[in-house]
């Protein structure tokens, strides 16, 4: 999903993919929207990570937290675009 056109990471890549694959976590919106994989990536999360957190303070999109397995105490955040967006 990774536009080259476009070398901006944008809000609204962000919220065309959440709309089409709602309920994803950071990871899988930093991977599928600009390929960016943070688990093998020597290069710094941040500016992707504050592109979602833009969105989240503006109201663009939404999360929620989900805790798997009673003794696991990992919470992981699950974001999607809100109804009436």
């Amino acid at each position: 999903m990774a536009n080259s056109k476009d070398p901006r990471n944008t809000q609204q890549q962000v919220i065309d993919y959440l709309l089409t694959n709602p309920c994803k976590t950071e990871t899988e919106i930093q991977l599928n929207v600009w390929g960016y994989n943070r688990q093998k990536s020597k290069e710094s999360n941040k500016k992707y990570a504050d592109v979602l957190r833009r969105a989240y303070f503006k109201g663009k999109i939404d999360r929620i937290r989900i805790q798997f397995k009673d003794k696991d105490t990992r919470k992981y955040w699950y974001y999607f675009v809100p109804l009436g967006h």
